[in-house]
């Protein structure tokens, strides 16, 4: 079990030229953005009825260049999270086989419908140790919307805004993603 701090933001900038500024193998790359260092897929479903726990199931899609062709792994993980505050979440995770997942995900009496977002890992500054989670939506319902996650130490720990973050919405519930998978629910 773990203590998670985490701030939340819009993205305020086109998202392609972002990861273009942010990657230095890109004609783009310019140093002020940070630098971009890996992506992934994440499909993920709510469990219903959890009370005050957020209970989600994740397939995490990873495609890798092994230098002799592209290769995709995926890795299953259940996580119970309970919010204490706007910024500070209890995290129980662990990880699940294919079979489990599948199984919840196929069930709408037991879960959401898919969330689905690719993941874009990006740091900035000189804390390098800390890493910015850009999420791009890419469920038609939230097309165009980014988020980027900061996950801290201690709530007080100092770290660079980049100037690409807009509006912080840390605070704002629409934006959890638990809310958004229950809101496909109630738009399908």
């Amino acid at each position: 079990m773990s203590h998670e701090i985490e701030r939340k933001f819009l993205v305020n900038v086109d998202l392609n030229y972002l990861l273009q500024a942010t990657n230095t193998n890109s004609d783009l790359y310019d140093g002020l953005h940070g630098e971009y260092w890996i992506h992934h897929t994440i499909t993920q479903h709510y469990l219903k009825n959890t009370g005050d726990w957020a209970i989600r199931v994740r397939c995490i899609e990873d495609v890798t260049d092994r230098g002799n062709g592209w290769e995709t792994t995926y890795e299953y993980v259940q996580t119970m999270k309970y919010r204490i505050d706007d910024r500070k979440s209890v995290e129980i995770e662990e990880k699940i086989d294919e079979d489990s997942f599948n199984f919840l995900a196929s069930d709408r009496s037991l879960t959401t419908p898919a969330l689905i977002k690719r993941r874009h890992r990006i740091t900035y500054g000189s804390e390098r140790d800390l890493c910015w989670e850009v999420d791009e939506f890419l469920n038609p319902e939230y097309a165009g919307l980014v988020l980027a996650e900061i996950e801290l130490k201690k709530p007080d720990q100092f770290f660079r805004i980049p100037f690409w973050m807009g509006e912080e919405v840390t605070h704002l519930k629409k934006y959890r993603n638990a809310r958004m998978a229950r809101k496909l629910e109630k738009n399908g």
